[in-house]
């Protein structure tokens, strides 16, 4: 948010869309994350892009004016940055509009494109889809519409969560009770989320039996989830049922991206009963 210093540095010749190596974004992308519209006036005047796509979110400055949370020590106006681009003629994604509720855009932009229900956010975000996002978030007119039009509720993240999981993950309720109202039970992601074992092992057996939990499954990201978190009792049962423990994901380790098996996860932590077991 130092204006003068970044009308000094584009006086100076300064590369209005220069990308930060670790994180590909350019500076609009943090002008409008802490919410500084005057540093966003002055980089779109200099010819910025407003449509460039991040490598750790996977969204314009739109979305980090809106769905990103990374800075918040930094923030200003976000409200404000986000009207400034919309002004410069920015567009929404599909993220953006369900915070907004589902009724509007959220809704036109599915109904002209639903492949945009399967759309993901970037690794950082887990690669959640709207649906996963609407769940985490407890937004719930917005994952009733997108469950409505379409949405798969059985879809995974990168950690292998499922909307259900997820809602139970970050304490979200009325989502929780909208999404088992429509019918579904609890699943595997869901008894390793709330740490019910005996149903996690059940489930175990039977996505070992499918396949699911093999290296390239569906829920081969769990073992990384529980590594992250520390869960080591979850993590026994997903190992004794065929979990990969060389599986390796993408995840960011302070900002630097890297990709390796669940044990750098358990280290990073210094979970010791996580990286004896693994």
């Amino acid at each position: 948010g130092f204006t003068d210093i970044v009308a000094l540095l584009l006086a100076a010749g300064a590369d209005v869309e220069a990308r930060e190596r670790a994180s590909g974004t350019m500076p609009l992308h943090w002008a409008a994350e802490g919410g500084h519209p005057e540093v966003a006036r002055r980089l779109l005047s200099a010819g910025a892009c407003l449509d460039p796509v991040d490598e750790w979110f996977a969204l314009t400055p739109l979305g980090w004016a809106s769905v990103v949370d990374w800075a918040p020590a930094f923030r200003d106006d976000r409200v404000t940055a986000s009207r400034v681009l919309r002004e410069h003629g920015a567009l929404p994604d599909l993220f953006t509009a369900v915070l907004a509720g589902w009724e509007g855009e959220a809704e036109d932009l599915v109904a002209s494109d639903p492949a945009l229900l399967s759309r993901r956010l970037g690794f950082v975000a887990e690669g959640m889809q709207p649906l996963h996002f609407a769940a985490s978030k407890g937004l719930l007119s917005a994952a009733a519409g997108l469950h409505d039009a379409g949405a798969d509720p059985f879809a995974v993240t990168f950690s292998g969560l499922t909307p259900l999981a997820l809602a139970l993950r970050d304490g979200r309720g009325d989502v929780e009770a909208l999404l088992r109202g429509r019918g579904l039970a609890e699943d595997l992601p869901s008894a390793i989320v709330t740490g019910d074992l005996l149903l996690a092992e059940t489930l175990a057996r039977k996505a070992r039996a499918s396949g699911d939990l093999s290296g390239g499954g569906r829920y081969a990201g769990l073992l990384h989830y529980a590594a992250g978190r520390g869960e080591a009792f979850a993590a026994a049962v997903l190992l004794r049922n065929g979990a990969d423990p060389n599986a390796r994901m993408r995840w960011l380790s302070g900002e630097i991206p890297v990709v390796t098996p669940p044990l750098h996860r358990a280290a990073w932590e210094g979970n010791i009963p996580m990286i004896r077991l693994l």
